[in-house]
């Protein structure tokens, strides 16, 4: 997931390159992501820094329009391993045993 600052820095370039101080000089920006996936990575950086870099900590998130996508579609037929996957984003499951079946060597 990119930095908050990263976002940041496109956003003021965009108002300099279009002369408008809107957010991302009033273009429309639509970024995409599982918030569930991945941290920014901070070096060294304690959990607090980590979270403290998040695109959802920046003043521009508020800007957005959120959409949830609430069907897997890439593996529709697959319902008990959807929940056994969205059981693991939402730290439902702490020790996590893969099932040979869903791995590839």
């Amino acid at each position: 997931m990119v930095q908050k600052r990263v976002l940041m820095a496109i956003d003021k370039y965009s108002q300099d390159v279009m002369g408008n101080n809107m957010p991302f000089g009033g273009k429309v920006v639509v970024l995409g992501g599982d918030f569930l996936q991945t941290l920014p990575v901070v070096p060294f950086g304690s959990n607090a820094e980590i979270i403290d870099c998040c695109v959802k900590k920046s003043y521009i998130w508020k800007e957005f329009k959120k959409l949830r996508l609430t069907t897997i579609t890439k593996s529709e037929g697959q319902i008990k391993f959807n929940k056994w996957l969205l059981s693991i984003g939402n730290g439902e499951l702490v020790d996590v045993e893969i099932p040979k079946k869903h791995v590839e060597s």
